[in-house]
Formats: structure tokens, sequence, C-alpha cells
């Protein structure tokens, strides 16, 4: 029997899904298309600028957390000095490496099952005390699907995206989840084309009925690999943008 379910019907939307039990975080350091997972891209990762300590230097506004079963995820690619002094990877940062509550997509193993949740923080140290059980945890922005779009700005503005737009039209990639039949499945979701954050938001909430969710990095660092993908091209990771490295990926422990 297979472990995850592939779509691909809608007009601009692909989807993996799969059980809670089923995921996990790895490092990739390579396109997915090289690796030998089945999953989406994680977490948002980008260099610094500018020289450590000096006036000059600035963290990116938008990197995010990457932990599983008890240890960060290291992408090494962009993992350095200044990366290592404010715990890039265990960390929800903005400008500067300053810590900033960002909604996490969580798993967690309980008496009763696999479950997830989205939960809003900026460290996974301050995650795993609130959650008992955590599995994994995947930085990103929270999508609010039990809420009504107004929720969903306030939120988005009140994590300090920078220059990450949720109007702009671009590849996305975003994590939801939901309990079919008492088991909780993932959605590992990436847009063909171009689509903004309210169009993913959309698709999430009404045409899957995700019960909650996150984005993640997008643009070129949106990927999908499966096995109905074994082809390089534009579903999962455009030609022009062949070549981008990813850190880290959320993928299928069993395909």
């Amino acid at each position: 029997m297979a472990s995850y379910q592939y779509n691909a019907t809608d007009s601009n939307y692909i989807y993996i899904k799969t059980p809670a039990s089923n995921v996990t975080v790895r490092v990739i350091n390579d396109e997915l298309y090289n690796s030998n997972y089945y999953g989406v891209n994680g977490t948002f990762f980008a260099p610094s600028s500018g020289t450590p300590g000096a006036a000059d230097f600035t963290m990116p506004n938008s990197v995010g957390i990457s932990w599983y079963d008890g240890a960060t995820v290291e992408g090494s690619t962009v993992i350095a000095s200044d990366y290592k002094k404010v715990n890039y990877w265990e960390n929800n940062l903005k400008d500067n490496g300053t810590k900033i509550a960002r909604g996490s997509f969580t798993i967690t193993n309980t008496t009763e099952g696999y479950k997830c949740a989205v939960y809003s923080n900026s460290t996974a140290t301050g995650i795993r005390n609130a959650i008992s059980g955590c599995k994994a945890i995947i930085g990103g922005g929270q999508l609010q699907l039990q809420y009504a779009e107004s929720v969903f700005d306030s939120t988005f503005i009140n994590e300090s995206w920078g220059n990450v737009s949720r109007t702009e039209s671009t590849r996305r990639t975003g994590l939801g989840f939901k309990v079919e039949s008492n088991v909780w499945y993932v959605y590992l979701i990436i847009s063909k084309a171009g689509s903004t954050l309210y169009q993913l938001r959309n698709y999430m909430k009404n045409t899957l009925a995700c019960y909650d969710g996150i984005f993640l990095d997008g643009g070129p660092s949106t990927q999908m690999r499966c096995g109905e993908l074994t082809e390089r091209g534009s579903y999962y990771i455009p030609l022009i943008h062949a070549g981008r490295t990813i850190s880290t990926a959320v993928v299928l422990i069993n395909k």
C-alpha cells in the first residue's frame, strides 16, 4: 500500500497527502530533484550580508526553525559563525538575528497517535516546553485557516516578514493538516505557477478543508519530488530555477 497520495488535478496546485507519522525533516543542500527523498522544500533560509560583527552585517529577515526528534536539522550551506551565534535552525529570526514569534508546523507523538498543530513561538525550545511528545518543528508563517482573512492579514504583519509579500504572484509552498477517520494527515503543497498567499490560503482552507497550516519558502525555493514527478519540469522546479540549492526539506519517511 502506498504511503502517500498524489494529486495534481487542481489548475494551479499539487499536493502530497501522507499520515503525520510519515513526515520528517532532512538536510538537502542541493536541489530536491537530486536527492532520494519525496517531499517539498523546507523552512526559510538565506545567507547573511556584510561582515559578522561589523556595522554592515545583517541577518536575513526570514529564517525559520528546522528541528526533528531532539535535534536541529542543519543545512550546511548557510551555516557559518554568524549563524551559530544566534542558533540558526533553532529559532525563528528576523533582521540582525532578532527572534520573532512566527507560526511553526508541529508534529507530536501522543498516546492517541500522531497529531499536528500550528504553534506561534520564536524558539524550538519554547515550543517543545509547551507541547509534550514533539517530534518535528518546521518554521514558517501562519495562515490562520480557522479565521477570517483579516486575522491572517494582522498576523502576517505581526510576524514581521519584511520583503516576503502576501500579494505577489510567485511559486508557493505550504503545509496543512486535517483529520480523516481518526488519522492525522499532512498535506505538502506547491503551486504549479504563480500564486499569492491569499490564493494558497483559499485553496488550503476551502478546497482541501485543512484545519490549519503554514506557508514555507517560495519562489525558486518551491520544489517537490515524488514518484509521479520523475522528470525535471515546471510543476516542481522550473527550468529557469534549475540549480537552486535548498538547505532542508519536509519529506516522507516511507515512500
